[in-house]
């Protein structure tokens, strides 16, 4: 049975996450957060010194409009982390742990990166001993009545592996950062991040069916996921397993579906590529979820693992001349192959313009159309998004992490 996650008090667009099937993204109207207004917080004389690097103008532009629309995200975004994950509150709270390491990551000012571990630490302190397969472990038990015994019980894997694929890449760049690890309490932090991931986040979902139905998902998307997270784990440990689940979400195929993979299940689209969103059944990828494979195609790439420039092409053709269609409002296709009617909707997928940062002439047209008034839902990951695209077209990398 198809469990559709209503979004009552999650969801002022009304737009409702499927969890099997994917659906339309929505953020939460919760406000009023306890945290601090990142706008009003004073220096700390241990707060560390971001490298020594010049920022241009137009990264400089960028980190404007991220400060503009984080001011107004920051709020929901902390009483989200603050939630408990009952009704994927935390699903809806990646976005800014996102936009936060990629304006970090731009700029290097760690400002951003103590706010995303702020809100995961948040998250860390409200997990509780969960129930049925997963017992033994920490989690966050979702609405009983709204998702029954079973996610009542054990959580639900969507929405933490949807939170915890950035929480892996943060975790990954950090380690990557030796002069900023020994600053102030990082190590610390990231330690106690790092085993709470290791052990009840991967351990937990991969040890909870024999089968690695879990972590092999049924959707696309959903195991991409899971293929992110054990690619920033492998980086970070060396751990054959997680190296073991990336390979074969990425190529080399997943027993679980007889084989089927993501490089199996791209075709070529007039030079783009578009993609299928399941492993047996020939349905095109809905630009939505597909955003999500294209920001961990993106970031694999990055990372030097498997998925190369050749692909990172195929990607920009898919949102510059299929996908992205209108500009006033900015509007997308529903489907990557260019099918369905254009929205607005569906250009708050933003993991569609990561690939901006491989293209001159897409970046100059996300500088030309995107703001915070004209991006209709999580502003600050797309501001975020466009500074670092801008930052890699300068220089070639990032300020973090420092070693690559």
């Amino acid at each position: 049975m198809i469990l559709w996650d209503e979004q009552a008090n999650a969801d002022p667009q009304g737009a409702a996450e499927i969890e099997q099937t994917g659906g339309g993204q929505s953020d939460s109207d919760n406000s009023g957060g306890t945290g601090e207004d990142p706008s009003t917080q004073e220096d700390e004389e241990d707060v560390p010194t971001p490298p020594d690097t010049p920022m241009d103008d137009d990264v400089a532009y960028w980190k404007e409009q991220y400060d503009i629309a984080w001011r107004e995200q920051y709020p929901r975004s902390v009483a989200q982390s603050e939630s408990g994950n009952t009704r994927q509150e935390y699903y809806y709270m990646s976005y800014a742990i996102d936009g936060l390491t990629q304006i970090w990551q731009a700029t290097g000012d760690t400002k951003y990166l103590d706010d995303a571990l702020d809100l995961i630490e948040n998250t860390i302190d409200d997990a509780i001993p969960v129930s049925g397969l997963n017992a033994g472990y920490l989690g966050w038990p979702s609405d009983l009545n709204r998702y029954g015994d079973k996610r009542n019980q054990e959580g639900t894997n969507l929405w933490e592996s949807f939170l915890f694929r950035f929480v892996s890449t943060i975790l990954r760049i950090m380690h990557q950062s030796p002069s900023l690890m020994a600053q102030g309490d990082y190590q610390q932090r990231y330690n106690a991040i790092l085993q709470f991931t290791e052990t009840h986040i991967w351990e937990k979902w991969y040890k909870s069916k024999d089968n690695l139905a879990n972590i092999y998902r049924s959707r696309t998307h959903m195991s991409s996921h899971w293929a992110r997270i054990g690619m920033e784990l492998y980086i970070i440990t060396g751990r054959q397993q997680y190296l073991e689940i990336f390979e074969n979400i990425s190529y080399a195929g997943m027993p679980h579906f007889n084989g089927a993979n993501l490089r199996d299940r791209i075709f070529d689209n007039g030079g783009a590529y578009a993609w299928y969103e399941t492993w047996d059944k020939d349905q095109i990828q809905d630009v939505n979820h597909g955003s999500d494979v294209i920001s961990f195609w993106v970031n694999a790439y990055e990372n030097g693992m498997y998925w190369n420039m050749n692909d990172m092409l195929g990607l920009v053709a898919t949102t510059k001349n299929v996908v992205w269609t209108g500009n006033r409002p900015i509007e997308f296709t529903v489907n990557v192959d260019g099918s369905g009617a254009a929205n607005n909707r569906d250009a708050g997928s933003h993991g569609m313009i990561i690939v901006g940062r491989f293209d001159e002439s897409l970046q100059a047209r996300i500088r030309q159309y995107y703001n915070p008034r004209s991006v209709n839902y999580q502003e600050s990951q797309a501001m975020g998004i466009a500074a670092l695209n801008r930052k890699i077209l300068n220089d070639g990398v990032p300020v973090y992490p420092e070693n690559r």
